[in-house]
């Protein structure tokens, strides 16, 4: 049976898109930067989101009754991608500039985009 994305995800998607557009318009018009910490905030929007849509507390209720499917291999998936992406959106707010922690944000982009659409277009 396949998983329906939740409301509270797509709602984090539109939170980011929001705050993209934000973005334009106060660097376009009020020559405001938050440049440095969109990709911080992002990641922490994204995490919390994955970590919503990965529902962790079943995964400690399942591990207590005696395992795990396949259902709950997808939520763990999930929920792992939800807490790197929260890691690293914390880490990122006090670190700047650094071209790991770059790379890393790219790899969770791109994880995200790739979770993000199959369970957006493919599943629904």
């Amino acid at each position: 049976m396949a998983r329906k994305t939740t409301n509270t995800f797509l709602t984090a998607l539109a939170i980011a898109s929001i705050m993209g557009f934000l973005v334009i318009v106060l660097n376009s018009f009020f020559s405001i930067d938050f440049g440095e910490f969109i990709p911080s905030i992002l990641m922490v929007i994204f995490g919390l989101a994955f970590l919503v849509e990965g529902q962790v507390r079943l995964w400690f209720n399942k591990f207590k009754t005696g395992g795990y499917s396949s259902t709950e291999v997808t939520h763990i998936i999930t929920g792992s991608v939800g807490i790197t992406a929260l890691v690293t959106g914390v880490i990122g707010f006090f670190v700047e500039g650094n071209t790991t922690f770059t790379a890393l944000q790219g790899i969770i982009a791109v994880i995200a985009i790739l979770v993000i659409a199959i369970e957006t277009w493919v599943v629904n």
